[in-house]
């Protein structure tokens, strides 16, 4: 089927901000979460619960769908690696700047 070379953006909280990495196109999602984790030398990404994230198409791929079933994959100029355990970067969580007590 082939493969692809797509620019991976991490959480704010991991050791590297980015990496360009060449995929094979019929990897699932949650085998390319482990392709990421091992090209980056991440091994604190969790593949059970992180995920790539199109943001231009502002979905998730799934862990069971291939990526080259993907139709907007070739269209989308880099991917997100999400981690819903990461939390917002510090500033973005609340509105709030203090607390009066």
């Amino acid at each position: 089927m082939g493969t692809t070379t797509k620019r991976i953006v991490f959480p704010w909280n991991y050791p590297v901000i980015e990496k360009t990495i060449r995929m094979d196109l019929e990897l699932t999602g949650q085998a390319a979460v482990d392709i990421v984790r091992e090209k980056s030398r991440c091994y604190n990404i969790d593949a059970q619960t992180c995920f790539l994230y199109l943001p231009e198409a502002k979905r998730q791929i799934g862990n069971d769908e291939i990526l080259g079933d993907v139709e907007s994959l070739p269209s989308e100029e880099f991917l997100e690696l999400r981690d819903p355990n990461s939390g917002p970067k510090p500033g973005e969580g609340s509105k709030k700047s203090c607390t009066i007590l």
